[in-house]
This record gives C-alpha cells, structure tokens and sequence, in this order.
C-alpha cells in the first residue's frame, strides 16, 4: 500500500471520529451496520432493567428516564457536531 493509500484510508469519517472519541489512531472498526451495533449493545441495559424492575409500570418510568436522557445526549452532540462541522468547513473554504 504507497502514501496515497494510506492517507485516503485515515480520511475514512469512522477513522476521524474514533481518533476524535478515543484521541487514539488505528483503532480497529467495529464492522457491524449501525442498525445492529445500536440494537447489540442497547440489548443488556434493557435486559438489566427488565430484571431490575418486573413491575412493567416501573419499568415503563425508567425506560422513560433512560431515553430522556439518551436523548439529550443525543441532541446535545448532534448540535456541537453540527457547529463543529460548520466552523470546520469555513475554516477549510477561508
């Protein structure tokens, strides 16, 4: 593989974001399609609050809190990249 190779490679988003998130390079990808990775991982704190809370209106309250929550992280970092991506590209366009 020449130089060329090897820089198009890193360019890939899911090579950039990991190194954004772990500050490390090279990581090894997760191959899985983000339907499935979303789904296998989110499956054992559903498991979890299952056997935490048999009562189904209780269960019902903390899968409430948990997307409340998940989903202002979810807002929170889809607004800073949105604002980063947009002062990256004027910072590229000059």
């Amino acid at each position: 593989m020449n130089h060329i190779d090897k820089i198009l490679q890193r360019a890939d988003v899911r090579q950039i974001s990991a190194f954004l998130l772990h500050g490390v390079e090279g990581l090894e990808l997760d191959p899985r399609l983000p339907a499935q990775r979303l789904k296998e991982e989110s499956q054992p704190i559903y498991t979890r609050l299952k056997e935490l809370y048999p009562d189904n209106d209780a269960l019902d309250e903390a899968l409430y809190d948990l997307a409340r929550a998940l989903t202002a992280y979810e807002e929170t970092y889809l607004e800073l990249g949105m604002i980063a991506g947009a002062r990256l590209t004027k910072h590229l366009l000059g």
